[in-house]
């Protein structure tokens, strides 16, 4: 019997993966690895531990699904494809969804760290402070083109004057 690992950071533990008509469903040991947003799977505990992956599921952008005429399964869709899910019962399902969900839905930057929040304060501070600079650079790189362009504008409708006057001499 395997043992289930769980917490809203992160969950390993077995999963039924339906994979196609032929072999139907497989009994898989699942990662979840918030960091990297991917869950990984194994064809046993002891290929975790060796670090032998059958696969894995990208999870950025993908949407969980509960199946309401069975209490133990569940969908992961991403990039146009979806995968289903068989838990041992319902509140193993609600455990996978939830973990699921909390890592897909988390923030990036709240994926690594407890003190992340304040961390992400004083980086948006800073961030906003060069994005300001950038900003001034590109007024006062603006404003001398406005006056090249004047400038330009003026010599050419010169120009243009002169010609024009040379023609109604002539």
């Amino acid at each position: 019997h395997y043992f289930i690992q769980s917490n809203l950071r992160s969950m390993e533990g077995p999963l039924s993966k339906w994979t196609n008509m032929m072999k139907g469903w497989q009994l898989r040991f699942f990662v979840l690895d918030e960091h990297t947003l991917c869950l990984n799977y194994y064809t046993s505990k002891e290929k975790v531990r060796k670090d032998i992956k059958r696969g894995k599921i990208f999870l950025k952008g993908a949407i969980i699904g509960i199946d309401d005429t069975d209490d133990s399964t569940f969908t992961i869709s991403v990039e146009g494809k979806t995968f289903h899910f068989r838990a041992a019962d319902g509140e193993d399902r609600d455990r996978w969804a939830h973990s699921l969900e909390e890592t897909i839905y988390r923030p990036p930057t709240l994926h690594h760290s407890e003190n992340s929040p304040r961390h992400n304060i004083n980086d948006l501070q800073r961030k906003l402070a060069e994005v300001n600079g950038y900003l001034s650079l590109l007024e006062e790189s603006m404003s001398g083109m406005v006056q090249q362009v004047s400038i330009y504008l003026l010599l050419i409708s010169s120009n243009f004057t002169k010609q024009f006057q040379l023609l109604l001499y002539c």
